[in-house]
């Protein structure tokens, strides 16, 4: 479902567009609105993870990522999200072809390195895939730019990752890059990335309330650019 701003009218115009799906899917992480990522299980119980590219339509609005391809270990630049009318004049909804855009759909990952996901989320550089396991108390990382699959910390390393309820890419104004992980007590562990390749420089494990004075919310820069 996309809601766009006529830039005529000032209206708000909304469309939809439905499609099936081969797996029990359970959460989406977006790239762009246009370029993002489904999570679930296969028919034996497998992860899958699949990506899916929507096309741009004549006269839409149109997201991208200007992702650097690198892999990880390779310091990256930052990349951005930019926002197009795709052929340059909007065309309002109710006039637009009434065929239905396909997405380009690849599976990145389907496997049993973990029985069960409890948080997951997607590099913004676009190199790989986070995926945390409570019940395993182990963090996954799933490479999309080479087929790579590696156990990245596990709970003898990060206790919060036996009870970690969320995990997400930041951007603190002076540490940079980073993953908070966020605990069913409201503890968070970062992960710090100061030159952005991908792989942890520093590991910061902290209290709610000591999270709350070190790194409050204004001191971070939201979206992430």
């Amino acid at each position: 479902m996309s809601t766009e701003r006529n830039p005529i009218t000032q209206a708000w115009e909304r469309s939809e567009a439905s499609y099936s799906i081969s797996f029990d899917a359970r959460s989406c992480k977006a790239l762009t609105a246009h370029d993002f990522f489904i999570f679930g299980y296969g028919r034996n119980l497998e992860l899958v993870f699949e990506r899916w590219t929507m096309p741009c339509v004549k006269g839409s609005y149109c997201t991208t990522r200007d992702l650097p391809g690198t892999t990880v270990g390779v310091p990256a630049p930052e990349s951005a999200t930019l926002l197009s009318i795709e052929g340059g004049t909007y065309i309002p909804v109710d006039q637009r072809s009434r065929l239905q855009a396909l997405p380009s759909r690849v599976e990145v990952y389907r496997g049993t390195d973990l029985t069960s996901v409890s948080a997951w989320n997607v590099d913004p550089e676009g190199r790989f895939l986070f995926a945390c396991s409570t019940a395993e108390g182990v963090l996954l990382r799933i490479d999309l730019n080479e087929p790579q699959v590696l156990v990245i910390y596990t709970s003898t390393e990060l206790p919060i990752l036996t009870s970690v309820l969320d995990i997400n890419p930041v951007k603190h104004t002076t540490m940079g890059r980073g993953w908070s992980l966020l605990g069913a007590g409201a503890e968070e562990t970062y992960l710090w990335d100061f030159d952005n390749d991908g792989v942890t420089d520093q590991v910061e494990s902290l209290t709610a309330a000591e999270n709350a004075t070190r790194y409050p919310f204004s001191s971070f820069i939201v979206p992430i650019p």
